[in-house]
């Protein structure tokens, strides 16, 4: 089920960044528009955005000239770039708790190994004190059995002597 709407997320995403893309695109072209325009009105022949848009320049145009490139640039900023603007300080929030999540889940995690570690150990201990229990069962069984053999030895001696 999780995956199902993490793919339906990443589909989403995929979406989103196909219409960021279109309105990043839409936007250099509608700048490019008006700057174009901005530069025939007011005669500015070989225009390079950073040098030569001057104040100066702008006073040339006319009023309605202005308003209308004033009113694309606000609509491109309204509709385009403000939402975008919006979105990405959302997505920045998000990952910020994504983030945080993050962390706290691989201190779960470490803690989690510890305790791991911790049982483990303790299985290990107990099998070592079982194993030298069991240890120590089979040395004492020994013992009796090799004390047994040798009086049955020294039994079997005697009479062997004895019927000699």
């Amino acid at each position: 089920m999780e995956i199902d709407c993490i793919e339906e997320l990443c589909k989403i995403n995929q979406v989103r960044q196909v219409n960021k893309n279109v309105a990043v695109k839409r936007l250099g072209d509608l700048n490019d528009e008006v700057i174009r325009d901005i530069c025939l009105c007011t005669r500015a022949r070989g225009y390079e955005p950073d040098k030569e848009l001057r104040k100066d320049l702008l006073m040339r145009a006319t009023k309605d000239q202005l308003c209308t490139w004033v009113e694309a640039f606000i609509q491109a900023f309204s509709y385009t770039a403000l939402p975008m603007l919006k979105e990405s300080l959302d997505q920045a929030k998000v990952a910020e708790v994504l983030k945080k999540e993050k962390v706290s889940d691989q201190a779960t995690i470490i803690d989690l190994q510890k305790k791991l570690i911790d049982a483990k150990d303790q299985q290990v201990k107990k099998l070592q004190e079982a194993v030298k229990g069991e240890v120590k069962t089979v040395q004492t069984e020994m013992k009796t059995f090799a004390s047994v053999l040798q009086k049955e030895m020294k039994s079997q001696t005697t009479e062997v002597k004895s019927a000699a």
